[in-house]
C-alpha cells in the first residue's frame, strides 16, 4: 500500500473485527483508544520486557532510532492514555496490545481494500500474487480488451 498503516487506519470508517477481538474484554472508550495506529519506540537500549511503568512515562523513552527522532507530543499524550486505560505495567504487556492492535488494524485494512476491489471490480486480490497482476487482470475487464 501506498500509505502508512496509521493513514490507512484513520480512514477506516468501521473497524468490525478489531471490535470483535476486542469488545468483550473492554468497553466502546478504550476501543477507540485502539483504532489508530500505536506508537512504540525502536531503540534496543529500551526493550526490556520487564521494564517499569515509569520509565516508558517519559516522552524521550519513545526515540525512534529509524526515524532519528522523538514522539510527538500528541503521540505521546496517546500513549499515556493507553497505559492508564489498560492499567499497562510494564513494557512487555504494551507490546503484546501494541502488537495484537497493529495486526487487527491491518486485518481491518485489508479487509476494507478487498471489499473496494471486489465492488469496483468483482475481482479478489487475496487471490493474486502481486498487486500488479490484480491491476492487469482488473484492466482487462475495465477496458474489456481480449488477448
Amino acid at each position: 500500500m501506498a500509505s502508512s498503516l496509521d493513514k490507512s487506519a484513520s480512514y477506516l470508517k468501521q473497524q468490525p473485527t478489531l471490535r470483535k477481538v476486542f469488545g468483550q474484554d473492554y468497553d466502546d472508550a478504550q476501543i477507540d483508544l485502539l483504532t489508530k495506529k500505536g506508537v512504540f519506540h525502536t531503540s534496543t537500549s529500551h526493550r526490556s520486557r520487564s521494564s517499569k511503568r515509569q520509565h516508558y512515562h517519559r516522552p524521550n523513552s519513545f526515540y525512534s532510532s529509524l526515524k532519528d527522532s522523538d514522539i510527538s507530543t500528541k503521540d505521546y499524550e496517546d500513549t499515556k492514555k493507553v497505559w492508564d486505560s489498560f492499567k499497562i505495567s510494564n513494557l512487555g504487556e504494551y507490546s503484546d496490545l501494541y502488537l495484537k492492535t497493529d495486526v487487527l488494524l491491518l486485518v481491518e485494512v485489508f479487509e476494507n481494500f478487498k471489499k473496494t476491489c471486489h465492488e469496483a471490480y468483482e475481482l479478489d486480490p487475496a487471490h493474486y500474487y502481486t498487486l500488479p497482476g490484480y491491476s492487469w487482470d482488473a484492466m482487462l475487464l475495465y477496458t474489456q480488451v481480449e488477448l
